[in-house]
């Protein structure tokens, strides 16, 4: 099954497309206060990160193209 590509970017990185978004969540354990949450996942589902932006150090300004690339460069790294 394919992942909706609806209001995501897309972003090419090596032989793969990922899409990414940024949506508000919040933490149900807590009940704490809404935060913004960068969801990053692989066309074929080989990566999925979903990172909450204030556990991110530094916590970004904005999330931008190649701010995504720089995470997603990093995880093939590891």
């Amino acid at each position: 099954m394919s992942i909706s590509t609806k209001n995501k970017r897309k972003l090419v990185y090596g032989e793969k497309t990922y899409y990414w978004h940024v949506s508000t969540d919040y933490d149900r354990a807590e009940l704490r206060k809404n935060f913004n949450v960068l969801h990053i996942i692989a066309d074929d589902k080989s990566l999925e990160y979903h990172i909450p932006l204030e556990h991110l150090e530094p916590v970004p300004e904005a999330v931008t193209p190649s701010y995504v690339k720089d995470i997603v460069e990093r995880s093939m790294n590891r």
